[in-house]
């Protein structure tokens, strides 16, 4: 394993075939092969015009492309998740004073990486969220398509195993509905059924979601991003306006036949219902429904529970009255890595069972708006918009 430490990009000369990419932050470790080089001398360019020029440049793109090796069988993007040792994702009580608050946060997103909390969210406003979307997506892909046409600049409308993550290659086995709070980002992209749909999302769970984010950011700021005045995450991020990038998503895994998922999983063709990759975001909140399974995360490698031989991917299962939280790049690059951005999947159906029903998820991804620059202490900035749009580019085909 080789540390190395950067502050500007520099390439890495590998005649490895895993990974030929720019290191962007400011330390990162990469396990290799024998043949690997040093690094060039890093040439003093600007990040912001690195983002710009190379897509797949970024230190997320490389991060999750040097997951892909055999098909994605071998290598940290494969591996069984376990939690034998009890090592597992922590549940955090928002209900207790302020300070306990922030320091069991602090500690989750630097232990495990993903926590679970006791939120305050109706729990009538996220089983209306799952309601709408189960009938949505029970409609034809031409349906769908045709009501609500994907734009991926916007980040907005209905895609149907259209994103292929670095990692894998593959398709995910998924659809997914992108709702983005953006001034014209949702215009002839709003379904027709359920007719609904539009007015939950934009007066009950959009709000919600946002300020059950800005809560969290605001503790995670005090310590992870201390060059920033108080408030500056949450100035950075708004609804509706015409700039802002935050996206809800609704999202569903389809059944499929035994003999599909099988196939599916042979050395040479691996797929995954969401293959191993860190979110673009500052924050994500996911819903999940009990009894359907399936998300894992990898222990963040800085921590006694993800280092060394100890290095394990962990289940995230649904838990009663709880939201599943993670850190996303882009609140990782602005604390200058200070709050780390941990792999996490989802796994294909394990029996017949899970192979018969559909697995469904809800998202929401908090972005700063695209007008926002983003500064960091050991980096150039680089606006929100052209860090989210190079990430895009990246993830959908």
């Amino acid at each position: 394993v080789t540390t190395y430490c950067t502050r500007f990009p520099r390439p890495l000369n590998l005649t490895s075939n895993l990974i030929s990419a720019h290191l962007l932050r400011k330390e990162m470790t990469i396990k290799l092969d024998e043949t690997e080089k040093q690094p060039a001398a890093a040439p003093d360019i600007c990040l912001t015009n690195v983002y710009r020029a190379h897509s797949d440049d970024l230190v997320e793109t490389a991060d999750e492309r040097r997951l892909f090796s055999v098909g994605g069988t071998t290598g940290i993007g494969a591996g069984v998740a376990s939690d034998e040792d009890g090592d597992g994702v922590p549940i955090i009580d928002l209900a207790q004073p302020a300070e306990v608050v922030e320091e069991e946060l602090w500690k989750a997103a630097n232990d495990v990486g993903f926590f679970n909390v006791n939120h305050g969210i109706p729990q009538e406003v996220i089983d209306g969220m799952f309601e709408q979307s189960i009938t949505f997506f029970d409609q034809t892909v031409s349906e769908k398509k045709e009501q609500c046409p994907f734009d991926r600049a916007l980040n907005s409308g209905y895609e149907f195993k259209e994103q292929i993550r670095p990692s894998s290659g593959r398709p995910d086995q998924k659809e997914s509905y992108h709702i983005s709070p953006r001034a014209g980002a949702m215009d002839d992209r709003w379904p027709t059924k359920p007719t609904t749909l539009r007015g939950f999302a934009e007066t009950a769970m959009i709000p919600e979601a946002h300020q059950l984010s800005m809560r969290i950011l605001s503790s995670l700021e005090r310590r992870g991003c201390t060059h920033l005045e108080p408030g500056t995450l949450e100035q950075a991020i708004t609804l509706w306006g015409e700039h802002s990038r935050s996206c809800l998503r609704i999202l569903r895994y389809p059944p499929m036949t035994v003999e599909e998922n099988e196939e599916m999983q042979v050395p040479g063709n691996v797929h995954w219902r969401a293959a191993p990759h860190t979110d673009f975001s500052c924050l994500s909140l996911l819903f999940q429904r009990e009894g359907e399974g399936g998300l894992e995360c990898r222990a963040n490698p800085r921590s006694a529970v993800g280092s060394g031989d100890k290095a394990k991917w962990l289940p995230v299962n649904p838990v009663k009255g709880g939201i599943s939280v993670n850190i996303g790049d882009m609140l990782s690059h602005w604390s200058d890595g200070e709050l780390f951005a941990n792999l996490h999947r989802v796994r294909m159906p394990r029996d017949a069972s899970e192979c018969a029903k559909s697995r469904y998820s809800i998202g929401y991804f908090t972005q700063a708006d695209d007008s926002h620059v983003i500064v960091t202490k050991n980096g150039d900035p680089i606006t929100a918009g052209d860090y989210i749009k190079m990430r895009l580019k990246a993830n959908f085909k």
